[in-house]
């Protein structure tokens, strides 16, 4: 008999076991850093901001490819192309010392050799709701939706990642989606092994390419924002103050499991999965004294004599059965005997076998506790009776003795 689980655990049937689905956080190899004093340079996104057409999953991944201005091909070979003209001014363009494009969004960083180091975020999609992800790196990134590399810019290609920022529509399915974006430090192209690494990213909420296009504030960017790494427009990046965004940081390569798989879409975090099992929690069935009203408790299993009344060998007296809360001590017991009803299970039990004859042995509850072995003789029975202990589960039949005796042969 199951009286229950842990908290969380369910109790699983076929394996008598109770169950539960684990999600640890996963371990983090490695530390990201806050980035340092970048130098204020007109080339962060000298190019401009870019705006792409939507895309969806079925084009996944989009593969940057060696052209004048960001450009993609998807998992099939098409290309992908900006659809617009590009984005300028002060807002979305650099325009010298100090840079206010979006490269001053500048978020997290690494100066490990070659190295990736990202963060993840999510976002629970509404009925309409349109998003676009904004994104530029100092080398190059990797974006994945849902696990699933969806846009991968790799620093080998021959435009430089921090030259443009780039906006890239969506489109989303109902419910929790998670973002992992990646940005590598270090110049494949160039070969370095020393260089810091540093990216923006921004999600954009229930807004077109069309409305970002017309923007020209970071007021009337603010309402649209849905996930972004620090917001540092306008101010030198040597001085802006950096500050992590709300989201979880981490790579999704650096991230390990003492035990369980990696599970990188689990309510916007990357988790380590893994099915627990412990033994349900054995039932608590408290015993009260029929006669006295006393109790004890034992994790003893008497589901089988629930509808009973039984005694048992380590104490006397006769017990009825419920089933209670958790045992704070429980004490072991062994049923002797169980009953229907409390009367009988309280009542003693006394065999007659007459002497000498074979005459079937005599069972009943009448007091004869005062005649233990010896032997009888009762009222409308011609014979010596020696009296023992008896057990319940004969015919009982009512006896008043007339006269007692040491020995059958003195009776006799």
């Amino acid at each position: 008999m199951v009286c229950g689980c842990p908290t969380y655990y369910t109790y699983n049937p076929s394996t008598g076991m109770c169950e539960l689905t684990v999600l640890d956080d996963a371990v983090y190899a490695n530390d990201l850093l806050v980035p340092p004093n970048f130098a204020v340079s007109a080339n962060y996104q000298s190019g401009g901001t870019v705006i792409f057409p939507l895309i969806t999953s079925s084009q996944y991944p989009l593969t940057a490819v060696n052209t004048s201005i960001p450009s993609y091909l998807d998992h099939l070979g098409v290309a992908i192309n900006p659809s617009n003209t590009l984005l300028s001014g002060d807002y979305w363009i650099s325009a010298g010392s100090p840079t206010r494009g979006r490269m001053n969004m500048i978020g997290v960083g690494m100066r490990t050799s070659l190295s990736y180091q990202g963060y993840l975020a999510a976002v629970d999609v509404k009925y309409g709701e349109v998003y676009s992800l904004g994104i530029s790196s100092i080398w190059g990134f990797n974006v994945y939706i849902d696990g699933t590399l969806a846009v991968s810019y790799n620093p080998s290609v021959s435009v430089q990642a921090y030259a443009y920022y780039q906006i890239i529509p969506l489109q989303l399915t109902l419910g929790v989606h998670t973002f992992l974006i990646e940005s590598i430090s270090g110049d494949l192209q160039a070969g370095s092994t020393d260089s810091w690494g540093g990216f923006v990213f921004e999600l954009y909420k229930d807004v077109t390419p069309q409305i970002l296009s017309s923007i020209t504030t970071e007021v009337q960017l603010s309402s649209y924002v849905a996930k972004q790494t620090i917001n540092g427009i306008g101010q030198n990046i040597s001085t802006a103050i950096l500050r992590y965004s709300p989201m979880d940081t981490g790579e999704f390569g650096n991230y390990s499991c003492t035990q369980g798989h990696l599970n990188a879409c689990v309510d916007g975090k990357i988790v380590c999965q893994y099915e627990s099992s412990v033994a349900p929690i054995p039932c608590c069935f408290r015993l009260t004294n029929c006669q006295t009203g006393e109790h004890f408790f034992t994790q003893t299993d008497l589901s089988s004599y629930l509808s009973n009344f039984i005694t048992i060998e380590e104490v006397s007296g006769s017990f009825a059965i419920t089933v209670d809360g958790a045992c704070t001590v429980s004490i072991p017991v062994t049923v002797s005997g169980y009953y229907s009803t409390c009367a009988a299970a309280s009542a003693v039990y006394y065999r007659l076998i007459a002497c000498p004859g074979n005459i079937p042995d005599l069972y009943t509850t009448s007091d004869l506790s005062a005649y233990m072995n010896k032997t009888i003789k009762i009222r409308g029975y011609g014979h010596c009776w020696t009296v023992f202990a008896g057990t319940s589960g004969n015919k009982l039949t009512n006896v008043e003795v007339t006269s007692s005796f040491d020995t059958c042969q003195t009776c006799n």
